[in-house]
């Protein structure tokens, strides 16, 4: 779901609109204020065009039910139709092979996309107004004997100063609910805005919004240009009742199964302490139960040393594009910075369940972690003022540069707000559970 929900009149015009008794789009805003209050459900028309970076079309239907937030979606990406509910029984996902009711981070990740829908959707010239206090003053009204038309006119400084404020506020939101945390939110920035709604007259509500919302970030330390292109069409009090999708209802867990999530829990809990924090004492004291405990500190020991082994491996590679060679020792105090940093973050268990489709368990959790770009821009920003003066030789640069940074990750590190993470565990034997992919909690921890 690649969803993102992604007026200047001068005072000449609005005086003159007013005075040949027309509306200002104030006033036009205004009503449709008080005319939502009256809708209680809704149906929209959607066509979704992605320019960047992979181009791609949805169209599809969009049912809301505003009294009892209840929503119902069908999107058609011209290969296959998906369809997702959200109401009481949580977030049910049909694809058209299998129909499902969402857990953790996807179930999460959906309710605040919807969510998010809802608000944009109960009134689109307000929402923007949370992003620019001055929106409706920077729409230019036109008229039309059964329709108003409102185009955002804003300067382009404006139009991407409001689109970075939302996109920034989209991500964070995602972080929090979902434990998104692949975009770096200080990277965000707008860079283009169109808008245009237009309005019935006699009802004052939505007929068709079109905008286009253009933007850059950094996704996983890779930069893209992303750009999309939305219209809707609505429709008011139309349905009866909001559609549903009806899930199977999956076997419940045996209390053997229910035990074992428990002890993936745990242990997720004590690969964090050997990674993270570098603590075998811990791992011994948080992993399950087990009789060789002489087995459980040689693997604590190993994760403790593979996770900096790694770490030195990729930061090696990283530091390959620099201007002069990186040297072991150089390397070393970078690493011994950055685990100095990441010991500063906090976490905890919230829960775990069995998954029986896949005879696997998921561990959630919520992790406050910190921005390793954020602390590297503070860092090296004074050493690079300094090469382009010509101070430094190369080999000074790259030497003042892992100093810088590595003294940096050594102070007091500002965590980020608190982010869900979803980690899948094995069992693999009695007691003994495996995380294939570090990462899925890894990069909770540095965003």
């Amino acid at each position: 779901m690649k969803r993102i929900t992604g007026w200047l009149i001068v005072a000449g015009m609005a005086l003159l609109l007013a005075a040949c008794g027309g509306k200002t789009a104030e006033e036009a805003s205004s009503d449709m204020e008080k005319a939502y209050k009256d809708v209680k459900t809704m149906e929209i028309k959607f066509n979704e065009k992605a320019v960047s970076p992979d181009d791609y079309n949805i169209k599809g239907t969009m049912q809301l039910d505003l009294e009892n937030d209840l929503s119902y979606s069908e999107y058609d990406d011209g290969g296959q139709i998906t369809k997702i509910s959200t109401g009481k029984e949580g977030v049910i996902y049909d694809d058209g092979t299998k129909t499902e009711v969402l857990e953790g981070r996807l179930s999460d990740y959906m309710l605040f996309v919807e969510q998010y829908e809802f608000e944009l959707h109960k009134n689109p010239i307000a929402f923007y107004e949370k992003f620019d206090p001055e929106f409706t003053e920077k729409l230019k009204l036109e008229e039309t004997d059964s329709e108003y038309i409102l185009t955002y006119e804003g300067s382009s400084k404006e139009a991407k100063e409001l689109m970075g404020d939302l996109t920034k506020d989209y991500y964070t939101g995602l972080q929090k609910a979902a434990g998104i945390s692949e975009v770096d939110i200080s990277s965000i920035e707008g860079e283009g805005f169109d808008y245009k709604v237009t309005v019935d007259k006699k009802t004052s509500l939505v007929k068709e919004l079109v905008r286009n919302h253009e933007y850059s970030l950094e996704i996983n330390k890779k930069n893209q240009e992303q750009g999309v292109r939305k219209t809707n069409s609505y429709s008011y009090d139309t349905v009866d009742s909001i559609q549903t999708i009806a899930a199977e209802a999956k076997p419940e867990a045996t209390p053997e199964q229910e035990a074992s999530a428990q002890e993936a829990a745990e242990y997720v809990d004590a690969l964090i302490q050997a990674t993270v924090y570098q603590n075998t004492d811990e791992f011994m004291k948080r992993h399950p139960e087990s009789p060789d405990q002489e087995a459980v500190k040689k693997r604590g020991d190993f994760q403790k040393s593979a996770f900096v082994e790694i770490y030195k491996s990729n930061t090696a590679k990283n530091f390959q594009g620099l201007p002069a060679a990186v040297s072991e020792d150089q390397i070393n105090l970078y690493t011994e910075g950055f685990l100095a940093a990441i010991k500063q973050t906090k976490y905890k268990v919230n829960d775990a369940v069995y998954n029986p489709d896949t005879d696997s368990y998921t561990v959630d959790l919520e992790v406050q972690g910190f921005s390793e770009n954020r602390l590297l821009a503070e860092a090296v920003q004074p050493v690079m003022q300094k090469q382009q003066n010509g101070e430094l030789t190369n080999e000074e640069f790259v030497d003042e540069l892992i100093t810088a940074s590595a003294n940096r990750f050594k102070g007091p590190v500002p965590l980020e707000l608190p982010v869900k993470a979803s980690v899948n565990v094995i069992k693999n034997g009695e007691g003994h559970y495996e995380v294939l992919l570090q990462d899925e909690y890894l990069l909770s921890f540095v965003q």
